[in-house]
């Protein structure tokens, strides 16, 4: 063998290496998730079942709606964010929406009306979540938001979360 042989060799483990590597991180940029912590415990991240709905223009709302939400068939995993977004700037970082006429915000909703056992009982009280939309893309394209803070639940108990959502727009 020649000395040359033995450096072709690492190059080529290396490239194969990256080459590896490099498809790992395109799946995880192609996959849509949600993932959040609450109180620092363990993070729960979703992968499926994700619906991430745009409406421009709602009837229900002073403003355009962001509506993701997600739940399996045993309601064991749960999740729904919600947002009122300004108009026509809809990037940029929100408060808690309280349902007031021409308010924005978003608000995670406790899925009451499915019976989830993930409820997150978020009250609207002592609610200081700050929510960041950096990413809003077409029909095919990602959704991007951050969340941090504190909150209360309906029995005054408090709360810390932190979350991502990043998931593919529906519609």
């Amino acid at each position: 063998m020649k000395s040359t042989d033995f450096l072709i060799l690492p190059v080529f483990i290396s490239l194969i290496i990256f080459s590896c590597n490099n498809e790992d991180l395109e799946d995880q940029n192609n996959t849509e998730f949600i993932e959040y912590t609450i109180d620092g415990g363990e993070p729960v991240t979703i992968f499926e079942d994700i619906n991430a709905i745009f409406y421009p223009n709602n009837q229900d709302f002073s403003s355009p709606v962001l509506d993701i939400f997600t739940f399996t068939n045993d309601y064991n995993t749960c999740f729904r964010i919600r947002g009122a977004l300004h108009n026509p700037n809809y990037l940029g970082t929100y408060d808690n929406h309280d349902f007031q006429e021409n308010d924005t915000g978003f608000s995670m909703d406790d899925f009451d009306w499915v019976n989830c056992s993930d409820a997150f009982n978020i009250s609207s009280i002592n609610n200081n979540i700050t929510y960041n939309l950096t990413v809003l893309g077409e029909v095919g394209e990602y959704i991007d938001i951050n969340f941090s803070g504190d909150y209360e639940d309906y029995d005054g108990n408090p709360h810390t979360i932190t979350g991502i959502v990043h998931v593919i727009r529906d519609n």
